[in-house]
């Protein structure tokens, strides 16, 4: 057996049995912990909760948020759960002043209005999904009239935010005075010596407050590395429009000849060994926009720049070309949450179009800028939060369109050429080092069927092109760093692991985050 069929085969096996791990892994229930600055609060909180506060299916939903009582100086919101509420925290942010409550591991239901006027001393309440991953936030901020003290109540799956006179308690009754003796007068003081004044000392700086904690939600890597990967989808009204920059370097050798066979097994002439090398360059602009909850839709324009080396023992030759790709669009849908043991699982469709320069038109030294047919891709994907980790999966099945084409021999003639289809898997894991980065690492594998040809032209044979099956694999390593509020960067570095692949490929995006609506 070939050196390379025993890599593949060494590669099908492990990548069998990392399937297996994971999907035992996904399926496990995972265990929340709070976090060390909300321990405490947690273990109060889950005893408010009483027995059910141990029976929570996580996420909890957030099914309603409203003022229930109000009048000068005072008020009352209730903010409502499908059951008991964990761990949560509160803020109070200035200018306007703000009392802000983030409940841990809640989603909120759509139901609840992202924004509602309030009544007496509230003068505005909003509701958001703040985070998502690795667990998800539920953010309401009540916005007031003026600086009021506030408190927050927690009874099973209510939360009881008391402003104003609300918080304040009945005093308890001032003890009755006791009369007592006059104290006897006290002497005069002597007169005071002369003391020489000290020089006036500078007024000590005030030390320096903190700046308190921003409103919106700050930029989870985490959550943007999972974006890039398709394993989270934009809020409704959120556009990300992504510019990036693909490299891909394939180095192969093979076997050419130049002469003549005057029998199958006899070859007259020079027998050669040529080196083919190819860099491509692909340069191109994503946008994404989150249409409304669990919907995203996604387009893609990639311009490319290849070149293309081939020596021999005799000779270099060096042919190169740019212009547009294929153009591609997409639509997501999440059809699944995650809740206790079931992942998030979104289903997707991509769409290619034939806008590059394809293989079968121009002249002998035109390179194909695309694959010259059409395709349509449909990937389920699945990811489930073992924080601070995640872990996702997905598999893709890629359908190639038939075309027929007008191919160049000693004279033209019609071909109806039909490619192979493909699928395939990927397996990862992304790990949030912090809020600002983030690292991944994932796998992934397609298996390409052989390509067919159908042709009416006497003497072309029809069947198989040999050497058509392919099988690629690759593995990336990758990191996600949050630049700032709306900017981030993505890089992953990829190294193919079978002759089929290209050696290597780097990937470098900067998404960009606006929200329009």
């Amino acid at each position: 057996m070939r050196l390379s069929h025993r890599i593949s085969l060494g590669l099908l096996r492990g990548a069998g049995h990392i399937a297996i791990i994971l999907t035992i892994a996904l399926c496990l229930p995972q265990q929340a912990y709070p976090s060390p600055e909300s321990q405490g609060q947690g273990e109060v909180i889950a005893q408010a909760g009483g027995p059910l506060a141990q029976a929570r299916i996580l996420p909890i939903r957030v099914i309603g948020v409203e003022v229930q009582e109000a009048a000068p100086g005072s008020a009352i919101i209730r903010i409502q759960a499908d059951q008991a509420v964990g761990a949560y925290e509160t803020s109070v942010l200035p200018q306007p002043h703000r009392v802000v409550i983030d409940i841990a591991e809640a989603e909120l239901s759509e139901r609840v209005p992202k924004k509602q006027a309030g009544r007496g001393s509230v003068r505005e309440i909003r509701a958001s999904q703040y985070r998502l991953k690795p667990k998800p936030v539920v953010r309401v901020v009540v916005e007031l009239v003026s600086v009021l003290p506030s408190q927050v109540e927690v009874t099973q799956e209510t939360l009881r935010v008391l402003i104003g006179q609300a918080t304040v308690k009945a005093p308890p009754k001032p003890a009755p005075e006791v009369a007592k003796p006059a104290p006897k007068p006290a002497p005069p003081p002597p007169p005071p010596a002369a003391v020489e004044p000290e020089p006036a000392k500078p007024p000590a700086a005030e030390p320096a407050k903190p700046e308190p904690p921003s409103e919106e939600p700050p930029p989870v890597s985490l959550e943007l590395a999972l974006i890039e990967r398709g394993g989270l989808l934009l809020p409704p009204g959120r556009l990300e429009i992504v510019p990036a920059f693909d490299y891909f370097f394939i180095d192969t050798r093979r076997i050419s000849v130049s002469g003549f066979s005057i029998l199958p097994t006899l070859i007259i002439g020079v027998l050669e060994t040529e080196k083919v090398q190819r860099n491509i360059i692909e340069p191109s602009l994503t946008a994404r926009l989150g249409v409304f909850r669990d919907f995203q839709a996604e387009v893609r324009v990639p311009f490319r720049y290849i070149e293309d080396t081939r020596s021999t023992e005799t000779m270099e030759t060096s042919t190169s070309d740019a212009g547009i790709g294929d153009v591609e669009a997409a639509i997501f849908y999440q059809p699944l949450r995650e809740r206790g043991w079931v992942p998030d699982v979104i289903v997707g469709v991509r769409g290619k179009s034939i806008t590059g320069q394809d293989p079968f038109g121009g002249s002998a030294t035109d390179l194909p800028l695309g694959t010259g047919f059409y395709s349509i891709t449909g990937t389920i994907t699945a990811v489930k939060s073992a924080d601070p980790a995640v872990i996702f999966a997905s598999i893709i099945y890629t359908h190639n369109l038939d075309r027929t084409v007008r191919l160049l021999g000693s004279h033209e003639f019609e071909t109806e050429i039909d490619p192979g289809n493909s699928i395939g898997y990927n397996l990862g894991v992304a790990l949030a080092l912090s809020i600002d980065l983030a690292i991944s690492f994932r796998f992934e594998q397609r298996f390409v069927s052989s390509t067919e040809t159908r042709s009416l032209q006497p003497g072309v044979i029809n069947g198989e092109v040999p050497g058509s099956r392919l099988n690629v694999a690759t593995a990336y390593a990758g990191v996600t760093w949050a630049i700032a509020r709306n900017v981030s960067m993505d890089l992953s570095v990829g190294v193919g692991l079978t002759e089929d692949t290209p050696d290597v490929s780097v990937h470098l995006a900067f998404p960009i985050r606006f929200d329009i609506y």
